[in-house]
């Protein structure tokens, strides 16, 4: 296990990304896909609002767990 994580770690830098010129992941996408893209983003922000809230609730009020 020991000899795997130490080929891991010095193998991974040496990959790297293949060019030294910046990139955007972006182009070449429609605005229809972008916009999904941020609607997603935002559906997913509120659906982590409402579990922090969740648990901010449970954790004012813990309720006892019955076996």
């Amino acid at each position: 296990m020991k000899r795997f994580l130490l080929m891991v770690f010095l193998v991974t830098p040496l990959s790297g990304c293949g060019s030294s010129n910046p990139e955007s992941v972006a182009e070449g996408i429609s605005q229809s896909d972008f916009d999904e893209y941020n609607r997603l983003v935002q559906e997913s922000q509120a659906q982590m609002e409402q579990s922090d809230a969740a648990q901010r609730a449970y954790d004012a009020n813990p309720q006892k767990k019955t076996p």
